[in-house]
């Protein structure tokens, strides 16, 4: 090669596209929920429901470039510039870009909650469990394997996983993971649960917590629900109607709590609903050491089966756990007075039903329809009046004959 061509060859190298970086997910979807250094992520600004598209959120799915427009246009967005290389925006674009196919319906399953966080921790402390559902909404059965993810070094220290999801999932079926947290020392807990590789299509779940010294604000439900033993709030009504509960929050820590924003999500989430009203659980509120605040719960039955979801609540403390939802539409009622369905025994045919009864005589009406004794008897009157008849025309006639002469 002469030196002639060496200025060619840089000005191809300087034209040609940069090589494609490899996408994780799984690593995308931790870094939705926090970044290592502690500096707000973007669950801060869109929430922690991104399945919402809230402030546009995934228009992030498009690709990488979508998130550098994003980071030279948005003024609140700009100090991300510079915690963001190249490779987070990857995957940061790979997490959002299933999140949006996951809401359009076009992934084999779903899983919820978005993100798991278990707040702000003390050293040694343990965070209250949080689960994660998954559903099969495809026609056949998927291969799962749930691992938690460690993203980075320490990133997933004190963290645990137990499910009982099977090595085949079947179609329509779902499973539950179950995480829990004994926090270590100050710092990050960052890491995300992924389906293993036979479920590299499906959303992984980023999870998040922050160990740090001082007293904290602790939330706990403590309402009828939260005392059985999986915690679920189940509902029931007719179909298409509604059905009400009441939800209790406790701060069952040692300084005030601060409550973020509520976030539905699952399956059946537009099912569920808070309505507000005095003494309720909003955004912003401030509870005090051990004070506690209600939230009432609407639900609407589907028109068949059972509508699912899960409620999540932030704060600035120790998350509660979320709470799982579900409401199930009642059978219709037969009408009251009719006879329950006979129960026949295998293999017998039903009884042939009774032969229709004559329709009855009508007993309405005028004339001789009155006073008929019986179908295919003689009417009594009917004699008389033709007798009457000839009577009446025979006196006629003889009156119309002319007067013999005198």
């Amino acid at each position: 090669m002469n030196a002639c061509s060496l200025p060619l060859l840089a000005a191809l190298l300087t034209l040609a596209p940069p090589p494609a970086l490899a996408q994780d997910a799984a690593r995308g979807a931790r870094l939705y929920l926090g970044l290592p250094g502690g500096e707000a992520s973007c669950v801060e600004c869109h929430g922690p429901d991104p399945g919402l598209d809230r402030n546009r959120l995934l228009n992030a799915a498009r690709g990488p470039a979508a998130i550098d427009e994003a980071l030279r246009k948005a003024a609140a967005m700009g100090y991300l510039a510079e915690l963001l290389a190249p490779v987070d925006r990857a995957d940061l674009s790979a997490f959002l870009a299933l999140v949006s196919a996951e809401a359009e319906g076009t992934t084999p399953a779903e899983a919820w909650p978005w993100g798991l966080e278990f707040g702000r921790l003390t050293p040694g402390a343990a965070g209250a469990p949080q689960a994660v559902r998954l559903h099969n909404r495809s026609a056949g059965a998927l291969a799962l394997a749930p691992r938690l993810r460690e993203l980075a070094p320490g990133g997933a220290a004190g963290l645990s996983l137990v499910h009982d999801c099977p090595a085949l999932l079947p179609p329509g079926a779902a499973c539950t993971a179950r995480l829990g947290l004994v926090a270590g020392g100050e710092g990050r807990v960052l890491a995300a649960l992924d389906w293993g590789d036979g479920g590299a299509a499906l959303r992984p779940v980023g999870v998040a917590a922050t160990v740090g010294t001082g007293p904290v604000a602790v939330a706990g439900w403590r309402d009828a629900a939260s005392a059985e033993a999986d915690g679920v709030v189940r509902l029931q009504a007719p179909t298409l109607a509604e059905a009400t509960a009441t939800l209790t929050l406790r701060n069952d820590g040692v300084v005030p709590m601060v409550l973020g924003v509520p976030a539905f999500t699952g399956p059946g989430r537009a099912s569920f609903g808070l309505e507000a009203g005095a003494d309720t659980c909003t955004a912003n509120a401030v509870l005090a050491p051990g004070a506690e605040c209600q939230v009432r719960l609407r639900a609407r039955a589907p028109a068949l089966g059972v509508a699912e979801a899960a409620l999540q609540w932030r704060n600035d403390g120790v998350h509660a756990p979320l709470r799982r939802l579900e409401v199930r539409a009642l059978a219709a009622s037969p009408p009251v007075g009719s006879p329950p369905p006979a129960v026949l025994p295998p293999g017998a045919a039903p009884a042939p039903a009774p032969a229709p009864s004559p329709a009855p005589v009508a007993t309405g009406g005028g004339g001789c329809s009155r006073m008929a004794v019986s179908p295919g008897r003689l009417d009594p009157l009917l004699p008389g009046l033709v007798l009457l008849a000839v009577a009446v025309l025979a006196l006629r006639a003889r009156r119309a004959q002319p007067a013999s002469p005198a």
